[in-house]
């Protein structure tokens, strides 16, 4: 990492006390939730650097001005155009307009203010002596293309003071990264900036003496864009683009193969300026070859720092500069270009140009092997919908695909059907005899085609995930046959991981998967290959863990997936990581405050990685929240600042991704209706979507809230002998079953639930005193485990069980209980609960 961000990051956490030091154990101590609660993993370098900017007294208008003048600056400089800019009427009133501050103008006259603003802004860490850079100014332009900074540095000289001129080295200060010059500049409104750089332009020009604007250090004056600017105006508009190419391509055959690579965005948008200058001729091929390469080099690069954009078109010009017969007489450039282009292409997304060059590279002729990762790039892109989609349905796209590697499946539905069927009665029989030492023992594979194929055949899994369940395990058990018979290869830990999940989900047997999970885990520490990590560990953590293990301990490892997924550009792990994490921490009975604000938190980097259903799910829990906390006048209808539930529900065709959205908006309006007492609409959702609902989400940690909640609605709407009695009771029935065997497993989140539901049974059957006694008993195993919902809500039932019993007067144990659940909601933060439940308790007990 880079060493400057750590350490403001590091600095940033001490000065807002997440991170403390105790001098009684001399250790540091911090809490990694509330860490990511204020300070989200997304915040970018530039980012936290303006935000610190913005907090320092002076930096935020002193730093500005330095960055206008360059990387490098001297302290007379700067403290002469600001004072010459409170002196200058005209500059004065643009200085207060664009920092929106008023600082007294003795402030300015006096030089030493300025020199110690200065001083703290070096303290602070954000500008240095000028020979105590982190690193060197930047070499290359960035991968935006724009050559402004990387152009004055090709032909840089440092200029250091005269050996022993003390004085002159304490002058000179340049900013501590370049990332905090750009923070300062991104202080200033964009539509001002340009205009603050002339007024500073103008105040060196008014200033210096003929001598001194010719003395001054490159530093000063020249790095500035005014300066760069004026340079280029030299040049006629209609020769500017060829001077550039030309200069590029000198530095081209001039540069090291080291220095390319550090100014390679320079020279490629340099030779880019002019394409049709690039040489077409026959014996001037290779130039050209070497010009596109440049440019796919390029594009990798910006791709590494997220610049897809500029790195779309550094790729799509590589592909303009290819000969006609590319394919033949450089396959595998081509190939390396097109596939990269395809996978760009795909994040940003520009679905169609993605695959035009997938469909391209699938055409060829040559190995299924070299198509491998136009198929892959495809399979990942499957849930965008295009219109005219030239390629096939994504499953039976890898049927074929697989075919072809020699891995082959029943063509018809029905056979597919049979084969699972198999397959899951022979691994039924074989798990018994699984231990940790059977797999520990499986070699590593280095086979390309077991790597293609084992692969693939996780794609394959994931689609079927969304598309057809029923034959989810079909590609899962494949693939974890595949690697018990060739040996592991970078997709047999996911492959473990999802059969431990098949193991839970369909046979039950909890313990067997966990060891499946914790193998997976184990088995990305062996490999010495790039592996899906965060995925393993998601569905392992997600789909399995949490049948045997407490949800609190399991909550704590999602930001680290979170954060490696996105390290490693596996952005939908990461997403599931934030998504699964705060679903489980809601089981687990975190304050609606904090959930509240982790929402917001995740809401932010959902939007910004342009994954919409995810940012909707969250949206609508985040909105869930609010109407928990009473910011809503709503109870059970989620709608209000964040999320409307009639902009989904009430679609007519839905998409597997809303499909699943609307399940889960299903779901936490399920979780509504029985903390806020409203029980029949639950229960009535319940009725409708429960199969569905648990099918779709098969091993996945909302199967809590649809039985526990929906059975507490069901049970509760039975109670008030409506019409529909007999379906309230029987679904209810049906949720009690569920968890029930959950919790004879061992199940350490579902004890607490089970006895719930079994209190409300027998509440319905008229087995009174067991009823209070299950109760109690529920009470008890909520508050071990700290499931302060559930205690809350077994405390309410209760409470209304013995008022009911007391037939309906005044009871001392009712009140105990009562009062008990509304000091238990308010610690748990859902005030709108509170206030309702006060007005309930006043109206039974007048």
């Amino acid at each position: 990492g880079n060493p400057f961000f750590i350490q403001q990051y590091l600095q940033s956490l001490v000065e807002h006390q997440l991170l403390n030091f105790d001098k009684a154990t001399m250790q540091w101590t911090w809490d990694a939730a509330e860490i990511a609660n204020k300070s989200p993993a997304t915040t970018s370098i530039i980012g936290m650097m303006t935000h610190k900017l913005k907090e320092s007294k002076y930096a935020r208008y002193i730093l500005p001005i330095a960055a206008c003048i360059g990387a490098a600056f001297s302290k007379t400089t700067v403290s002469g155009i600001i004072r010459a800019m409170s002196i200058h009427s005209d500059h004065s009133t643009f200085f207060r307009k664009v920092f929106e501050i008023e600082i007294a103008a003795s402030f300015y006259f006096d030089a030493s203010n300025i020199d110690n603003a200065i001083r703290k802004c070096q303290k602070e860490g954000f500008i240095v002596v000028a020979a105590t850079r982190y690193d060197d100014q930047k070499e290359d332009g960035g991968p935006t293309g724009e050559i402004t900074n990387a152009t004055a540095t090709i032909t840089k000289k440092k200029r250091r003071p005269k050996r022993g001129s003390e004085d002159s080295r304490q002058d000179q200060y340049s900013f501590a990264h370049d990332k905090v010059q750009e923070a300062a500049l991104a202080l200033i409104p964009q539509d001002k900036l340009s205009e603050l750089r002339y007024r500073v332009g103008e105040v060196l020009l008014s200033v210096f003496s003929k001598d001194e604007l010719e003395s001054k250090p490159g530093p000063v004056l020249l790095r500035d864009d005014k300066v760069q600017e004026a340079a280029l105006a030299l040049i006629p508009q209609d020769k500017l683009s060829e001077l550039r190419y030309r200069v590029g391509e000198v530095l081209l055959s001039v540069f090291s193969k080291d220095e390319l690579e550090s100014k390679m965005f320079t020279v490629a948008s340099l030779l880019n300026s002019r394409l049709d200058l690039v040489p077409s001729q026959q014996h001037k091929a290779e130039r050209r070859k070497r010009i596109a390469s440049l440019n796919y080099k390029a594009g990798v690069k910006a791709m590494g720092c997220s610049a897809f954009a500029p790195a779309l078109g550094y790729l799509q010009t590589a592909i303009r500069l290819l000969p006609d017969d590319h394919w033949r007489s450089d396959f595998q450039l081509s190939l390396d270009i097109y596939s990269t282009a395809a996978e760009c292409a795909s994040i940003i997304p520009e679905t169609k140009l993605m695959h035009q060059y997938c469909t391209t590279i699938i055409g060829l002729d040559c190995p299924i092997l070299k198509k491998m990762r136009a198929y892959y790039i495809l399979m990942d892109a499957s849930s965008v919908q295009v219109t005219n989609n030239p390629v096939e349905d994504p499953v039976e796209l890898a049927f074929g695909v697989l075919s072809k590697l020699k891995c082959k499946f029943p063509k018809s539905y029905g056979g597919r059907t049979l084969n699972l069927i198999a397959n899951l009665i022979k691994i039924k029989m074989q798990s018994p005899k699984w231990t940790k030492e059977t797999f520990r023992k499986i070699p590593v594979s280095k086979n390309s085609t077991d790597a293609a194929v084992t692969k693939m055949l996780d794609k394959f899994s994931t689609e079927l995930y969304f598309a057809n369940p029923d034959l989810l395990p079909m590609g899962i058990i494949r693939n974890f046959q595949l690697t018990m018979k060739v040996g592991i290869t970078a997709y047999s830990p996911p492959a473990f991981s999802a059969m431990g999940f098949i193991i839970a989900a369909v046979f039950g047997d909890y313990k067997t998967a966990e060891m499946l999970g914790e193998v997976a885990v184990e088995m990305l520490d062996r490999l010495d290959m790039q592996a899906p990590e965060s995925r393993t560990r998601v569905v392992s953590y997600c789909l399995i863990f949490h049948w045997q293990q407490p949800m609190t301990k399991i909550t704590d490892m999602f930001q680290p997936v979170y954060r490696t997924g996105m390290a490693t550009g596996d952005v939908e792990s990461a997403m599931f990581a934030l998504l699964f994490g705060f679903e489980m921490s809601f089981i687990s009975g975190e304050r609606v405050d904090v959930l509240e604000q982790r929402a917001l938190s995740n809401s932010k980097i959902m939007k910004d990685m342009q994954k919409k259903t995810f940012h909707d799910m969250t949206n609508m829990y985040w909105q869930s929240m609010l109407n928990l906390q009473g910011a809503s006048e709503c109870t059970t209808t989620i709608v209000g600042e964040t999320f409307d539930e009639a902009a989904i529900l009430t679609r007519e065709t839905k998409s597997k991704d809303e499909l699943f959205l609307v399940l889960t908006t299903f779901g936490a309006k399920v979780v509504l209706a029985s903390i806020f007492s409203e029980y029949q609409p639950g229960a009535d959702i319940v009725i409708d979507h429960f199969d569905v609902a648990m099918k779709q989400f098969l091993g996945n940690c909302r199967v809590y809230l649809w039985t526990s909640f929906g059975g507490i609605c069901c049970y509760a709407a039975a109670h008030e002998r409506s019409s529909n009695r007999q379906k309230y009771l029987k679904t209810a029935r049906k949720c009690r079953k569920v968890i029930k065997q959950w919790s004879s497993s061992g199940n350490p989140n579902s004890q607490h639930m089970s006895e719930i539901l079994n209190a409300e049974d027998q509440w319905y059957r008229g087995k009174i005193n067991k009823a209070i006694a299950t109760y109690h008993n529920a009470v008890e195993l909520s508050r071990e485990n700290k499931f302060i919902q559930y205690q809350a809500l077994a405390n309410e039932r209760l409470g209304m069980l013995l008022h009911e019993c007391n037939g309906g007067r005044e009871s001392t144990a009712a009140i105990n209980c009562l009062n008990e659940a509304l000091r238990l909601y308010g610690e748990w933060g859902a005030m709108k609960k509170v206030g309702l439940l006060r007005t309930k308790i006043d109206e039974l007990f007048q």
